[in-house]
């Protein structure tokens, strides 16, 4: 990269990428990963890794906004919204990150306390439009893996393993469980 800033924003993105992975692992509700660990410190692990998930994130959007900014001399803002409008992907991004801001506002204690569950749930599924919208972001911009096929085999390989289990746990199971006692 051309400055510091851009390499620990784009190493920054990276780790909130997989992160963000691994909180998918955490709450796909595995019978295996819930018996040996427990949903309630799966839960727990889920929710200190989503703070770590939301400043990771606001790191990334921060160090790469002031690093292209640096080298376009203008400011990090205006530098923002350039790449919102040229960068494909970019504005997909902000918009998973803006999703990103609000559930981790509505899960925060106070406001969470106030909220039905419900609610809070409607809001938190919202989380998975988030992660669409970052992955597909990945795709478009990321260039971490693109010179060895090896490591973007990994790293799909790392999503493959993330989203899948959650549709087994979320979907297949849920589904096979109701079908099997009507």
């Amino acid at each position: 990269a051309s400055n510091a800033l851009i390499v620990i924003g784009r190493l920054a993105g990276l780790y909130g990428a997989l992160i963000m992975a691994f909180q998918l692992l955490l709450v796909a509700r595995l019978p295996w990963l819930d018996r040996r660990i427990g949903m309630d410190r799966l839960t727990a692990w889920h929710r200190w890794t989503g703070f770590a998930l939301l400043w990771t994130l606001l790191a990334h959007a921060v160090f790469i906004s002031f690093g292209y900014a640096d080298g376009a001399g203008v400011g990090p803002v205006t530098e923002l919204v350039d790449l919102a409008e040229t960068t494909e992907g970019v504005l997909r991004a902000i918009v998973a990150l803006g999703i990103i801001l609000v559930v981790g506002a509505v899960s925060a204690r106070y406001a969470r306390r106030r909220l039905a569950y419900e609610t809070w749930h409607f809001i938190h599924l919202y989380t998975y439009v988030a992660v669409v919208l970052a992955f597909t972001h990945q795709v478009a911009v990321g260039t971490t893996f693109t010179s060895s096929s090896a490591a973007k085999t990994y790293w799909y390989g790392v999503w493959a393993v993330a989203l899948g289990a959650v549709a087994l746990g979320r979907l297949v199971l849920p589904l096979w469980r109701n079908t099997r006692h009507r």
